[in-house]
């Protein structure tokens, strides 16, 4: 008896992420708050970027903001992947209830992106500590960037139940 061996396929990249993306209302959910989570690490690393008085954090806080940023825009990409670009669609594509899904979370992350902003605000001035700000937006600027991009992707992936 000779054991037959079978061919491989070729690794197709596109259907290999098509796996990442998740498809279920909870699976959506996870990847979300991974995104969340992933945003969260970036903004404490970036608060922490310039410390000459501590060199070990000034070279790992960088790096991890970095990272951080980058993982941050991937798992915003497999989000928007899940529900496929509904909200970047021009209203043509659309039927009517996918243009009020895609409203509502428009709306939705334009309050929560002028809330986060507003208590940021607020705190830096009822402290009324007068600091240097440059920490401040070396938290806020790396994950402001994905929070803007993909903010109402992450709240539609949210919402959307199975279909």
């Amino acid at each position: 008896m000779s054991a037959s061996i079978e061919p491989m396929e070729p690794l197709d990249p596109v259907r290999g992420a098509a796996r990442l993306v998740a498809r279920t209302q909870a699976g959506r959910r996870r990847t979300v708050g991974v995104f969340v989570l992933l945003l969260v690490v970036t903004g404490a690393a970036g608060a922490f970027w310039d410390l000459p008085e501590q060199p070990v954090l000034g070279i790992v806080t960088p790096i991890v903001t970095l990272l951080g940023m980058a993982g941050a825009v991937g798992v915003g990409i497999l989000i928007r992947l899940s529900i496929g670009s509904t909200a970047d669609l021009p209203d043509e594509q659309l039927d009517e209830r996918l243009v009020a899904e895609r409203n509502r979370a428009h709306v939705d992350a334009y309050r929560l992106i002028a809330t986060f902003f507003l208590l940021i605000a607020v705190f830096a001035d009822g402290l009324n500590v007068r600091f240097d700000i440059s920490p401040l937006l070396g938290a806020l600027m790396p994950v402001a960037a994905p929070l803007v991009l993909f903010l109402p992707s992450a709240l539609i992936a949210w919402y959307r139940p199975d279909l």
